[in-house]
């Protein structure tokens, strides 16, 4: 992302930190905005031998524009619970800064996370975006495959295609932010954030299958989180699915399916977080009485948010600690999903990668605010 958009969306100060500061203060180099094609090179394990355990808090957030289900502002509500929970990154989706463009800096403030990158594929104004306590080493911004068509403006005869994207940012994880321990290398950590079609589950696969593709490529160790609108039938009890059902009902829309984006990425080796946590196998009934719905807020019946560890983060030594839904939070019809990870750092030689491998930006045509507007009533 350029300079210039950057300052323009979230003003200059904060531009300052997304680009001068994320990228000069790490000695990268850059061939084209928003991409570190000729980086420097992380120091290797062979290099760092020194082995120091490291943890982090995760946070994925559905903020809603920043409105409340009122209607209200919900900068403030969210900044608080942010604080609160004190997270080392957040992944945030569904962030208008034509709304509220001082949004994305005064949470960042509140929770104390410096680096920041939105993607607003969506007219650069609506999208996914990143906070950071580490710097932002290497940023890849997709349009997503897919998408369900809808008759826009009603009763034109005009269709619009919901576009989603997909933020990939490549993190310096070094243990010195986490655990006091000094280490002259930092580890890289790839956070993919993403928020999927909210209408059909063919196109979720359609766009989850882009996004396995993107990620094949990925420098580091990653997590895949976001609100991927799907529904993992092993979650529901039978009273639970029946539920969901008769809402679809009441509103008019499909009935709910199995996720198949999900089982997907099960077959690829990637790992629920909260499943993990739970003490719940990757397929099969979840833990009676637990706390797993993250929408809607007033009347929790989905698990719809999500963090999954890739392969190589499990093969690089990623523990999932703890993970819970905090059913405190307001501001947004999302509850945020907190996911606790440990690791040993430089004990594997993946946290140590050159910065500029993998995909680059991917251009795309960028959608219409008012289309994901006009399907709002039927969006999980």
């Amino acid at each position: 992302m350029a300079a210039g958009r950057v300052s323009g969306l979230l003003g200059a100060p904060l531009a300052l930190q997304c680009v001068g500061q994320i990228w000069a203060a790490q000695g990268v180099t850059t061939s084209s905005p928003g991409s570190a094609s000729q980086g420097r090179r992380l120091s290797t394990c062979a290099e760092n031998s020194v082995s120091h355990p490291s943890k982090l808090r995760l946070v994925q957030y559905n903020v809603r524009g920043f409105t409340t289900p009122g209607g209200a502002c919900g900068v403030d509500a969210i900044s608080r619970s942010l604080h609160g929970l004190q997270p080392a990154i957040v992944c945030l989706n569904e962030v208008d800064v034509s709304k509220k463009p001082e949004g994305l800096r005064r949470l960042a403030e509140s929770a104390g996370l410096p680096h920041i990158h939105f993607f607003g594929h969506v007219g650069g104004r609506y999208g996914n975006a990143l906070l950071s306590r580490f710097p932002i080493l290497r940023v890849s911004e997709v349009h997503l495959q897919g998408g369900t068509e809808l008759e826009w403006p009603v009763g034109s005869g005009q269709t619009r295609r919901i576009k989603r994207g997909m933020l990939a940012a490549t993190l310096a994880v070094t243990p010195t932010s986490t655990t006091g321990v000094s280490d002259q290398s930092p580890s890289t950590l790839t956070i993919v954030c993403t928020h999927l079609d909210h209408i059909d589950e063919a196109q979720r696969l359609v766009q989850m299958s882009h996004i396995l593709e993107e990620m094949q490529s990925l420098p580091s160790p990653h997590i895949l989180v976001g609100d991927l609108n799907a529904l993992f039938a092993d979650d529901y009890s039978p009273a639970e699915w029946a539920a969901v059902e008769q809402k679809a009902v009441e509103n008019g829309w499909s009935l709910p399916c199995d996720a198949a984006c999900l089982r997907l990425l099960l077959q690829k080796g990637y790992v629920d977080a909260f499943r993990q946590s739970s003490g719940g196998a990757s397929e099969g009934p979840l833990p009676s009485g637990l706390q797993k719905f993250t929408a809607h807020t007033s009347r929790p019946m989905y698990r719809i948010d999500y963090a999954l560890l890739s392969p190589s983060a499990l093969e690089a030594g990623l523990h999932v600690e703890s993970s819970f839904v905090d059913l405190s939070a307001s501001g947004s019809d999302h509850f945020p999903l907190v996911v606790d990870v440990s690791w040993e750092a430089a004990s594997h030689p993946a946290w140590h990668v050159p910065v500029g491998s993998g995909p680059g930006p991917s251009e795309g045509s960028g959608g219409e605010a008012a289309a994901v507007a006009a399907a709002a009533s039927s969006r999980l």
